[in-house]
């Protein structure tokens, strides 16, 4: 397939390399010639944009989203007006409406939408969803995940998380945690936050987030986000019989029953491996075949999960 890449900053840059190593056409598309630069000269390539007005007019058989947050519906869109299939990085847009822009488009055009949460390809997720939705531990009570992630603030390409009006900051940015909560626990009832913009960070929306949510099944989450602590991504779920830790930097799980008894699972970790399984996902997708349900993280899906940081965000903004 001929493949467009809107947006070339860090994020970006991963999907091209994905493409490229499946053996599809990959062309870079972003408004910092340097980067497009970086693309072309790591694959060799000579087409190449500056502007993606004009790129998406250039029949690719897909345009990867991967800009800042808020040029997600205005790309997204501009794609599908010229038949192009869309993957959008998460979250899918900066606000719901701009969210329900890009699902109607979609739908308009009879195209295909993904949306990137890729912990849901990342190894040991699908045991994780067996022993979460089985009898290892009983009905969920509750869960706590835990993350520190300065490494986005190191390698990031732009300085669009600086501002509320097109990055938000640690929980957008971080809205993979509500997405696989999601798919853990069932859908998001009520949502109680409090953030905090850290001076020493160059971040001027929030860069640490304490959230509480009431799960529609009954369950509690609690969610701590920060760019401050090193590189730590954890999650404990608690239920009738029994716990789940889930370590996502090394991939390794336990299950313990409250008897004491202990199951414990590893897998290697290759981070590229479950963008790989992300784009064959979208392959499989264009290509009308049949995907696994948690693996179509289709448009309505991500505005759910959308919606959720989004009603976060005013939680903290409006102290209710």
């Amino acid at each position: 397939m001929r493949i467009l890449v809107v947006g070339v900053g860090s994020i970006g840059q991963r999907h091209a390399r994905s493409v490229h190593q499946l053996g599809h056409e990959v062309v870079p598309c972003d408004a910092n010639p340097e980067l497009v630069g970086e693309v072309c000269a790591r694959f060799d390539l000579t087409e190449s944009y500056l502007d993606y007005q004009e790129a998406v007019s250039h029949a690719f058989d897909a345009v990867l989203v991967c800009t800042p947050n808020h040029l997600h519906a205005p790309v997204a869109v501009a794609a599908y007006e010229h038949g192009s299939h869309v993957f959008v990085e998460k979250p899918i847009a900066h606000t719901v409406e701009d969210a329900r822009i890009i699902v109607d488009a979609a739908e308009a055009a009879g195209r295909v939408l993904l949306v990137g949460y890729v912990l849901r390809h990342w190894p040991g997720m699908a045991t994780l969803l067996e022993k979460a939705r089985g009898e290892t531990i009983g009905p969920a009570y509750a869960a706590r995940v835990m993350l520190g992630a300065p490494e986005t603030l190191v390698l990031a390409r732009s300085d669009y998380r600086q501002r509320r009006g097109t990055g938000s900051g640690v929980i957008l940015d971080y809205s993979h945690e509500l997405d696989y909560l999601r798919l853990l626990l069932g859908e998001v009832s009520m949502v109680a936050c409090l953030t905090r913009t850290l001076s020493f960070l160059p971040v001027g929306a929030e860069g640490s987030a304490a959230m509480l949510l009431q799960f529609e099944r009954g369950a509690v989450g609690e969610l701590h986000l920060d760019y401050v602590r090193h590189s730590c991504r954890l999650l404990e779920i608690y239920g009738e019989r029994g716990m789940i830790t889930f370590d996502f930097g090394t991939a390794h799980m336990s299950c313990s029953s409250w008897e004491g008894a202990t199951e414990d699972y590893s897998w290697p970790v290759e981070r590229d491996d479950a963008f790989l399984k992300q784009f064959r996902v979208f392959a499989d997708l264009i290509a009308g075949r049949q995907v696994l349900p948690e693996h179509n993280v289709d448009g309505l899906d991500a505005l759910k999960t959308l919606a959720v940081a989004i009603a976060a965000l005013r939680s903290a903004d409006e102290m209710r």
